[in-house]
């Protein structure tokens, strides 16, 4: 296992940026877990990933959703152990992908209350203090 710190990546980084989400009231990413059964007993879902591939003209790449997850057996089965986990273990938290079939729409809509992504040129980005001018 490599470590990774779970960033986005494309393969020319012409933009750089953030995400963020709040979760829905009713439903959490275990219940997505649960609906493409995925052991709920063994995993603890902690996160997705979210890829969108090379849309060319007429040509749309696939858009792909994963479900990232720990096993509880090994890191525990709750936010507050997991973390425990992986301050215990040099900021390491091993991590499976669940690929799952689902519409990007129906993700937002269902299990975000909010969503709100923010992306820049990459080459103002890192060092670059933004001033808004209200029109």
């Amino acid at each position: 296992m490599t470590p990774t710190n779970l960033k986005a990546t494309v393969q020319y980084q012409d933009f750089e940026g953030s995400a963020a989400a709040d979760h829905h009231d009713k439903n959490y990413l275990n219940d997505l877990a649960i609906r493409y059964a995925i052991d709920t007993k063994k995993y603890f879902v902690i996160g997705i990933q979210v890829w969108i591939g090379e849309n060319r003209d007429i040509q749309k790449g696939g858009t792909y959703i994963d479900l990232l997850a720990v096993d509880i057996s090994e890191v525990g089965g709750d936010i507050d152990s997991i973390v425990t986990y992986k301050e215990n273990n040099n900021r390491i938290l091993p991590y499976t992908k669940f690929r799952i079939e689902i519409d990007f729409e129906e993700l937002i809509e269902f299990y975000f209350k909010r969503f709100a992504m923010t992306l820049i040129y990459r080459n103002l980005s890192k060092d670059t203090e933004f001033k808004e001018i209200e029109l």
